[in-house]
C-alpha cells in the first residue's frame, strides 16, 4: 500500500513538471513564431538594422506606457477597496487608462506601418499574408473564437 501511494506521487509529481514545462516553451514560442514570419521577407542588412531600431524604440514607448498602465491598475484597485469611494476619481483614472490604451494601440499600429514602409513590393506582399494571423492571436486573447476565426483567415 505504502509502495502504491509513492510510486503514484512521483507519477503525479512526473506529469505536473512535464506539463509546466511545456506550458513554458508555448509562451516563449510566441516571440520565436513573429520572428520566424519576419525571416520569410529575406530583409537586407541594412533594412534589418532599419527594422531593430524600430523595434526598440516601440519596445521603449511602450513598455513606458505599460508600465504607466500598471500603476493606474493599481491604484484603481486601492481605489476601489477603500472604505470611502470617489466616484469622480475613480471615472477619470479609467479615463485616463483608457487613454493610455489608446496610446499603445496607436505605437502599435504606427510601428507596423513604419516596418510596412521598410520593405520592398515583393516584401510588402508577404508581410500582408502574415499580418492577419499576428493581429488574430490578439484577438484571441479577448474573445474565445475571434471573428478572423468565422471568416476563415488563417487556417
Amino acid at each position: 500500500m505504502k509502495y502504491n501511494f509513492v510510486s503514484f506521487s512521483i507519477v503525479i509529481f512526473v506529469f505536473f513538471m512535464t506539463a509546466n514545462t511545456a506550458a513554458q516553451t508555448s509562451k516563449n514560442n510566441r516571440r520565436s513564431m513573429h520572428d520566424c514570419k519576419l525571416s520569410e521577407l529575406n530583409l537586407t542588412d541594412e533594412q534589418q538594422k532599419k527594422f531593430d531600431e524600430l523595434k526598440e524604440g516601440h519596445f521603449i514607448e511602450a513598455s513606458k506606457l505599460r508600465d504607466e498602465l500598471d500603476k493606474m491598475r493599481i491604484d484603481k484597485r486601492a481605489m476601489m477597496r477603500s472604505d470611502n469611494l470617489d466616484k469622480n476619481n475613480i471615472l477619470d483614472l479609467t479615463k485616463k487608462m483608457n487613454e493610455l490604451k489608446g496610446k499603445i494601440a496607436l505605437s502599435g499600429d504606427e510601428f507596423r506601418i513604419n516596418v510596412y514602409e521598410l520593405l520592398t513590393d515583393q516584401q510588402k506582399q508577404d508581410f500582408r499574408k502574415f499580418t492577419p494571423c499576428h493581429q488574430k492571436m490578439g484577438k484571441r486573447m479577448m474573445r474565445p473564437m475571434s471573428r478572423l476565426d468565422r471568416r476563415g483567415f488563417c487556417k
